[in-house]
């Protein structure tokens, strides 16, 4: 509704320019904060055990991390969203936490926007992926968020009895 009208009214020059600027600066923040959140927030975890033959993986997939680690929130921005969520959903309560809950919290804020956005937008896109994977991204950080509060009251053998992969694929459900 609001859009249509602001396209069918006169606008002045000034109001073009400020339009254009805005616009440009918003294309700008989006193409650039997925390379950038990685860089200041992301931490760093291990895919696979010591004893598993390494993989070739992306160089960006592994920003700023020693070795064969990856780096969480760079895998939950730049890397294909299939994987994403594949990693998220296969997280077992006997495996380490692979995404902490942070980085989880920053991809969750960024992308929400995003997906709002391209909702309002005259664009050949679903819906359906990109809610599986905001869900399945809160999922996993309500898991961490419970594990943190399990463990801040002296409950940790109930802590690493929760699994973020089935907060994961119950999240993305609920999504």
């Amino acid at each position: 509704g609001y859009l249509l009208l602001h396209r069918l009214r006169p606008k002045s020059r000034r109001l073009k320019l400020l339009e254009v600027a805005v616009t440009v600066l918003l294309c700008n923040a989006v193409l650039l904060m997925p390379y950038a959140l990685p860089h200041s927030l992301g931490a760093c975890f291990r895919l696979k055990s010591a004893g598993a033959e390494a993989e070739e993986l992306p160089p960006v997939l592994g920003t700023h991390c020693p070795g064969e680690e990856l780096n969480d929130m760079a895998v939950l921005l730049l890397g294909p969203r299939t994987e994403a969520i594949k990693l998220l959903m296969e997280q077992k309560a006997s495996s380490p936490y692979t995404f902490a809950p942070a980085s989880l919290a920053t991809a969750s804020a960024f992308v929400l926007p995003l997906i709002l956005l391209a909702s309002d937008l005259s664009l050949p896109a679903g819906l359906f992926m990109p809610c599986v994977y905001l869900g399945a991204m809160l999922g996993a950080l309500q898991c961490g968020l419970f594990r943190a509060a399990l463990t801040a009251l002296d409950w940790g053998e109930r802590a690493e009895s929760l699994s973020p992969g089935l907060y994961a694929v119950v999240g993305a459900t609920a999504m």
